[in-house]
């Protein structure tokens, strides 16, 4: 009797809708065995993308389904052995959220205060904070705030306030 390491698949437990989403991991043994993605659609497994295993045995695959919808999705990797059996490592999901906002008010005097405001998905207190092109096109951080219990946020922008121009800004938060 042959004991040989279980197959392994990983994930990003959640992405924003349009965000790109790949599942990987190890199935020890042969190159090139088939790999694939299944989603559950309703009560059925559905299948998804398709792939063969590094002579490593690692593997890489997009989750592609439910890229623009949000949502929960849950996904299942197979493995084919050589001996034709195929193999399931463990289930996954992915949460897909909507993307952050960001608004201001477009314009303003020279010197009157303004806010950038928006919301975070998921309803949850987190840090947030505003960053600001420079002139020599690297981010800055400016601003930093805290979203509140539904995930909603406004920050002063202050980064250029005196004197007249465009400035372009965007905000970050990080979620537990």
């Amino acid at each position: 009797l042959a004991r040989k390491p279980r197959p392994t698949a990983h994930a990003a437990k959640t992405k924003f809708i349009g965000q790109g989403a790949n599942t990987w991991g190890t199935a020890p043994g042969p190159a090139n065995r088939p790999v694939w993605t299944e989603v559950l659609l309703g009560s059925r497994w559905s299948m998804s993308q398709r792939g063969t295993t590094q002579p490593d045995g690692s593997f890489v695959l997009p989750l592609t389904s439910g890229i623009n919808t949000t949502g929960t999705w849950k996904y299942r990797v197979g493995v084919q052995e050589a001996s034709g059996q195929r193999i399931y490592p463990t289930t996954m999901s992915l949460e897909r959220l909507p993307r952050p906002t960001l608004s201001t008010a477009g314009r303003v005097a020279i010197g009157a205060k303004t806010n950038g405001w928006g919301h975070f998905p998921r309803g949850a207190r987190i840090p947030v904070w505003t960053e600001v092109r420079l002139p020599n096109g690297t981010w800055s951080r400016s601003q930093t705030s805290t979203t509140n219990s539904s995930g909603f946020y406004a920050i002063p922008l202050t980064y250029g306030a005196t004197p007249p121009g465009t400035y372009q800004y965007r905000v970050a938060g990080r979620y537990p």
